[in-house]
């Protein structure tokens, strides 16, 4: 992954939590292939296909600073933007979902005096057919890959907060929770935008 770090977001449960404390960034960093391993609750499944069901909790893996991407949207121009990976998991937590609604991403700027409503610099909005396009399966099981073009990017932004909202079909919003990004690097310096590595691209 390079220089890249996975951030988790902080709005996960219990038994999330006490998963990922030990396990999460070597699995992401170091994805083997598909494999069924059950621990602590969490059921890592090599299953045929999607699952389908309530969704209930969203989780959001970030990678720190920017990675410039070609954007189709502006005639292929490399475009600065956030690379990450988000699952949905169900009541039991033992597989990933599939969403059979929309996914909502949203930036803030850190930079910015608190207001309330807290109004975000950048929204992105995926609806089923764009999520199919992204949908891969790893070692936590489906999720899906996403990049996310910065259109108002400013190199004076040294963090930002990116929240994730699921909105299926039928039923409430589930949320992610806030996620910090730094934009800067070890040295305190301003991230520059890297071109993309492969972190978010495996298949199993």
């Amino acid at each position: 992954m390079g220089k890249d770090a996975l951030v988790m977001n902080a709005n996960i449960s219990r038994q999330f939590r006490s998963f990922f404390s030990g396990l999460a960034l070597a699995t992401l960093v170091s994805i083997v292939g598909c494999v069924g391993v059950d621990y602590g609750g969490l059921f890592l499944s090599s299953g045929d296909g999607p699952h389908h069901g309530t969704v209930v909790d969203v989780l959001a893996f970030w990678a720190d600073g920017i990675e410039a991407r070609s954007d189709p949207m502006r005639g292929g121009a490399m475009t600065p933007g956030f690379a990450g990976r988000v699952y949905l998991f169900g009541a039991d937590a033992r597989e990933s979902m599939v969403a059979d609604g929309t996914l909502t991403v949203q930036l803030y700027d850190d930079m910015q005096p608190p207001a309330n409503p807290q109004v975000p610099r950048e929204v992105w909005n995926l609806d089923q057919e764009n999520l199919k396009r992204v949908l891969k399966k790893d070692t936590l099981g489906w999720g899906y890959d996403l990049w996310l073009p910065w259109s108002n990017y400013s190199k004076n932004i040294t963090k930002v907060s990116v929240a994730v909202v699921y909105k299926p079909a039928k039923g409430a919003p589930v949320w992610s929770g806030s996620t910090l990004i730094s934009l800067l690097d070890q040295y305190g310096k301003q991230h520059r935008p890297t071109v993309p590595d492969e972190t978010f691209r495996r298949k199993s």
